[in-house]
């Protein structure tokens, strides 16, 4: 199940973000290296790793500024913000999205 193997994938981390890594440096232009980003950092929030969720979300911020992942990635960061009690940015984090939905950079 998905469920299972996103449990696995938890539990190995460190093979997930060498991988997420591995994949966006022999293939940036692929159209997954920006995914890979992404679900790095869900799977890091949901084990807890908010630093490193964080990190993975400023590469993909940085380096795939046209991802088709960046709204929910933007909603993201406002999640991993609130759980560490970093209101201010989590808000700023939801307004970024916002915003970019009313420029409609963001599709």
């Amino acid at each position: 199940t998905q469920g299972g193997g996103r449990a696995r994938a938890i539990q190995d981390l460190e093979g997930v973000r060498r991988a997420a890594n591995l994949l966006v440096k022999v293939f940036p232009d692929g159209p997954y290296a920006d995914d890979s980003l992404y679900w790095l950092s869900r799977l890091a929030s949901e084990a807890g790793r908010d630093d490193e969720a964080l990190f993975a979300l400023e590469q993909l911020f940085r380096f795939f500024p046209q991802s088709n992942k960046l709204d929910a990635a933007l909603v993201l960061k406002a999640v991993v913000y609130g759980k560490l009690g970093k209101w201010d940015k989590a808000e700023q984090a939801v307004f970024s999205a916002l915003d970019s939905r009313k420029k409609g950079a963001i599709k």
